[in-house]
């Protein structure tokens, strides 16, 4: 079984096919810390997703406004 990172970046929730899949196989490692870039739009629809996995799963990931097609990911002040 390979090792996963401690901490990963993650794009795409809740609406990217890719991202929805790898979710799961991430939160299974109990020591992965998961951050997701969402926008504005995406923040509610994404932590919907997030508490269908579980109290645990909430505690693990953390979602960090953003833009990832705008420049520094739109979190430059």
């Amino acid at each position: 079984m390979t090792t996963l990172p401690k901490v990963v970046l993650l794009t795409g929730l809740p609406t990217s096919f890719l991202a929805r899949k790898l979710l799961p196989e991430l939160l299974a490692n109990v020591q992965t810390h998961i951050k997701l870039v969402v926008t504005d739009q995406q923040h509610d629809p994404t932590r919907d997703l997030i508490a269908t996995f579980g109290a645990a799963a909430e505690d693990r990931v953390e979602l960090v406004r953003g833009d990832i097609t705008a420049m520094d990911f739109g979190m430059a002040g």
